[in-house]
Parts: C-alpha cells; sequence; structure tokens
C-alpha cells in the first residue's frame, strides 16, 4: 500500500517538468531518459519522484544544458544548497541525486566524473534532537487521552512503542497482526523488508479497535481506514496527530518521524544497538542506532561515576497496561476503570472515590443526627404539609 501516493506525486512531478517554461528543451529530454533509467534499475517509486522534483530544480539552478556544466557549476549550486534553509536530509538528498545523476549521465554508471566526485553526501551529525525536543511518555500519554477515537489513540500509541517509519505502520492490515500472552506482535514492512515488532504497551488498544473495525471479518481490510472503507492517507495521518497534539495542549512540533527519534532515545537505556537495529528496521551497517546508544551509555557512565545511578536502575514506565487485580483483564495504560468488571485500576481514581464516599457518609451522619432533634423534625413536618399545600 501507497501511504504517500508516490505513483500520483511522480505523474504530477513529470507533468510540472513537461509544462515548465524554466527547464530547456534538452534538459527535460535528459531528465525523462534519467527517469526510464531509474525505472529500468528497480529503484522505488519513491526514490524516482524524489530524483525528478530535485533534478527540476537543479536544472533551474544550473539556467544551462546538463551537458554542458563545469565543475566551478557544480560548485557553486553545492554553495548555494547550503546557504538553503532546508533540513540536513533534504540537503544531503539534493547531493546524492547530483552524484548519481552524473554518475549516469557521464559515467556510463559505474564512476563518479571528476567534476562531481569530490562532492561529499555524508549526513552531518549535528542536528540531532535534544531531549526537550523528542516526545516523553508523558506527552504520549496525554495524546492519547486527547484522541477523537479508538482508531486514533492505537494508532498514536502503536507509532510510539513500534518506532515504526509512518509508511510502515499505514500499510498494516489486520492479518498482519497475532496476538499471545505477552501482548502482540506485528508484521511490518519497511526499507530494509519485513520484520516483526513485538508490543506490549498498545496490545489492549489494538485488540479494542479490531474489535471495533467495521471490516475485522476481512483479514486483508487495511487496519487504519475511513468511515467509508478506504485506507487512511500520509497526510491524514499525520493531520491527526497535529491536531490530537492541539487539543492536548502541546506546543512542540510534532510530526510523525519524531515518534522514531524519541522511540530510539527510550530504548537505548534498554537494548542493544544490534538489537535496536531490528527492531527499528535498521541495516546492521547503518550508524543511527549507535548514535542513540552511544549518546545514553555517555550519560549513564557520567551519573554511574557521581554516585547518582546504579547500574541496575530502571526507568519507570508509565505506558505500560493496568491489569485488573479482580478479573485479570489487561486493560489499556489511559484506563481508570476496568473495561470488563468495572473494578477501579489505579490509585488517584481509587482514593477520588473514596474521598467521595467518605464526604457522602459524613453527610448521612450529620443528617441522622438532625432528624434526632424534636423541633427539627417538627418544622421539617410543617414544611412538607405547606409543601403540600402549595402543589394542589
Amino acid at each position: 500500500m501507497d501511504i504517500h501516493n508516490y505513483k500520483r506525486r511522480l505523474e504530477r512531478t513529470l507533468e510540472n517538468i513537461k509544462n515548465s517554461k524554466d527547464i530547456s528543451d534538452n534538459n527535460k529530454k535528459t531528465i525523462l531518459k534519467f527517469h526510464d533509467s531509474c525505472f529500468a534499475d528497480g529503484i522505488s517509486v519513491c526514490k524516482i519522484e524524489r530524483y525528478l522534483y530535485d533534478l527540476a530544480r537543479f536544472s533551474q539552478m544550473l539556467n544551462k544544458d546538463f551537458e554542458n556544466v563545469e565543475k566551478d557549476d557544480l560548485l557553486k549550486v553545492a554553495g548555494e544548497i547550503e546557504k538553503k534553509e532546508w533540513s540536513p536530509n533534504s540537503k544531503q538528498t539534493f547531493k546524492v541525486m547530483m552524484k548519481k545523476f552524473y554518475k549516469w549521465l557521464e559515467g556510463n554508471g559505474e564512476s563518479y566524473p571528476e567534476k562531481i566526485k569530490w562532492l561529499k553526501t555524508n549526513l552531518k551529525n549535528n542536528h540531532k534532537k535534544l531531549p526537550d525536543e523528542l516526545i516523553n511518555e508523558e506527552e504520549i500519554e496525554k495524546l492519547i487521552r486527547f484522541s477523537n477515537n479508538i482508531r486514533d489513540r492505537t494508532f498514536i500509541s502503536l507509532l510510539y512503542e513500534t518506532g515504526c517509519r509512518i509508511g510502515e505502520l499505514g500499510s498494516l492490515t489486520i492479518k498482519d497482526i497475532s496476538f499471545d500472552e505477552f501482548g502482540a506482535k506485528l508484521i511490518v514492512s519497511g526499507k530494509t523488508g519485513a520484520r516483526i515488532v513485538r508490543i506490549v504497551n498498545s496490545a489492549p488498544y489494538i485488540q479494542e479497535w479490531i474489535n471495533n473495525h467495521p471490516f475485522n471479518k476481512n483479514q486483508n481490510s487495511y487496519i487504519w481506514i475511513k468511515k467509508n472503507g478506504e485506507s487512511i492517507s500520509y497526510a491524514r495521518l499525520s493531520s491527526i496527530i497535529k491536531k490530537t497534539a492541539k487539543r492536548a495542549g502541546i506546543t512542540k512540533r510534532i510530526h510523525p518521524h519524531l515518534f522514531r527519534h524519541s522511540r530510539a532515545s527510550y530504548l537505548a537505556n534498554y537494548i542493544t544497538e544490534s538489537q535496536m537495529k531490528n527492531y527499528l528496521g535498521w541495516t546492521q551497517s547503518s550508524k543511527m542506532a549507535g548514535i542513540y546508544v552511544h549518546l545514553n551509555d555517555t550519560d549513564n557512565a557520567i551519573l554511574r561515576m557521581n554516585g547518582l545511578k546504579k547500574d541496575e536502575e530502571k526507568q519507570e514506565q508509565k505506558l505500560k497496561p493496568k491489569t485488573c487485580i479482580r478479573c485479570k483483564t489487561i486493560n489499556e495504560t489511559t484506563n481508570r476503570f476496568c473495561k470488563l468488571c468495572g473494578f477501579i485500576l489505579d490509585a488517584d481514581t481509587s482514593k477520588e472515590i473514596l474521598q467521595k464516599e467518605s464526604e457522602r457518609n459524613q453527610m448521612d451522619d450529620i443528617l441522622n443526627e438532625v432528624m434526632k432533634d424534636k423541633d427539627v423534625l417538627e418544622l421539617l413536618s410543617q414544611k412538607i404539609k405547606e409543601k403540600k399545600l402549595i402543589n394542589k
């Protein structure tokens, strides 16, 4: 499933290139040939769309035919890219496109020409998220509480716990989910192929949503659907997150990939670098997991050195499901009462109810004492008689 609608986006990009007055006819022909070559090489529609989108901008920045470009022209473009207020990933993607394009155009697809070989495409590591930019568990709980329905609660809970890319979750079907005594397992397909993702905290939510899913008898039905049964697009899923954050009063910039960053930072406290790569769908050669693990290792080492943290110390899991002590039903972390038997699940709710019961009992005691007073009884009797006369 293509929740990003890349196929339609590619069609629009091609239309824009063909109709552009800022791209020469020669460059248009070259871009279309590159488009065909990318498909022949088995490159994904997602990447091809991005290559062509950036190639169109590249052509406009050069303002000359690709075949006539020299190293100085490429140096100038690279400098312009660095000056732009693009994200580090966008800058890197653009440079990767430049090198790949000239490798195809002048290097016969085998080697980089001298004019472009010098261009570095490594992503700089000086744009890492600070802790206050990430989403913490208290904020995840707020997002769940302020969700409009069980579908949205489930999606937000899963997006955080799994750390999945939104495209991986967006293409889930009912048959991709299996439950066991510990929670559930998801089969997701991502950049590194299919993998199994264990969930615990989100299991009660996904169980309830599947039970209420309008097409739950169809194992091939997508998990995230609209009322009419159509699958939900990336734009819609992203909008759900942002609108929920606004209702919850969360002011930091919330976007789908931030959940992945935040979860990776949390998991680095508990699992190894290799385990993180498997769980989050990174290749074993990827350096992403190491960044999170090494940052946490350094912080923990400094705290232990100063006697502020013990090796066995663990963070409290605030999103852990609640098990009813009466009927043993596993409930969502945001539930205050058991969804099966109605028993109180958390101490705060228990305290609140006991307080109200105590207040009622105190009022009953006061009324009982008052009713022992003959004068009060006589006055009350008189008032009742007057009330009856008025009603007549």
